[in-house]
């Protein structure tokens, strides 16, 4: 029984032996050729438009200063489909896009890009803040514009 043992750590000696030979002959053990370089290069693609997932086409701003901000809103751009009403943290679907109460969302809509945010939300309406305007949207279609300020 000694002898098998004896006999099972050399075999793994001698494979031990033959794998450090063939790592060191392909090269694995040498310094790395100087002709690579490992600069990582930023991208510089910027996009055109803004793409729906869902198939419809929409006019995108690629400015990133906000400048193309739209300051009017029509009735009919933002459309509420939903609202997800929790006496902790309200929330309500527009646009496919997800509003919390007081955190503003950038959304695409035909007219461009718009900064959103959600003034007041209960289990009938909304009351955003879009451009320095105030918006009611209700379940139904009920939307209401008001002058903010």
């Amino acid at each position: 029984m000694r002898m098998v043992g004896v006999l099972a750590f050399c075999q793994a000696i001698v494979f031990l032996v033959v794998f450090l030979f063939l790592c060191a002959r392909v090269g694995a053990a040498t310094e790395s050729k100087s002709g690579h370089s490992l600069e990582l290069i930023p991208s510089t693609y910027a996009t055109q438009n803004a793409r729906d997932p869902f198939g419809a086409q929409v006019a995108g701003s690629t400015d990133t200063n906000g400048a193309g901000m739209v300051t009017s809103v029509n009735a009919g751009t933002l459309k509420l489909m939903g609202i997800l009403y929790d006496a902790a943290h309200p929330s309500a679907l527009v646009n496919d896009q997800l509003l919390e109460l007081n955190r503003p969302v950038k959304m695409q809509t035909a007219q461009g890009e718009m900064e959103v945010k959600a003034l007041k939300i209960t289990r009938e309406l909304v009351v955003l803040q879009v451009g320095g305007q105030k918006m009611e949207l209700r379940l139904g279609g009920g939307e209401h514009n008001q002058e903010a300020r």
